[in-house]
């Protein structure tokens, strides 16, 4: 009985963390930058996510010059447009973590 109980709790808990991830994933971005630096429009994409960045210095080039114009992206999709292929993405409750894609 007691097995059953906590399995219960262990589903409700995975439901609410896959709803909150859901929702952190439905966040739309506008952004209209012109030969910008990346750490402005990363700058900018926390503002409206609320949440930080998080990557290591040699991944990231915060002064390399980008152009991008998206009204209501999701975030994927904006930082597949910055980065390409190189770099996923995971989120947590306060963070945006930046990776070098697996080759």
């Amino acid at each position: 009985m007691k097995l059953n109980i906590y399995k219960q709790i262990f589903l409700i808990c995975l439901l609410v963390a896959c709803s909150f991830s859901a929702a952190a994933q439905d966040q739309k971005i506008t952004l209209d930058y012109r030969n910008a630096p990346l750490g402005d429009v990363l700058e900018s994409i926390e503002k409206q996510t609320g949440k930080s960045f998080f990557y290591a210095d040699d991944l990231v080039d915060v002064n390399r010059k980008v152009t991008i114009n998206t009204k209501s992206a999701e975030l994927s999709s904006v930082i597949q447009t910055l980065f390409g292929n190189g770099v996923t993405f995971s989120q947590t409750s306060g963070h945006i973590v930046l990776n070098k894609a697996s080759a």
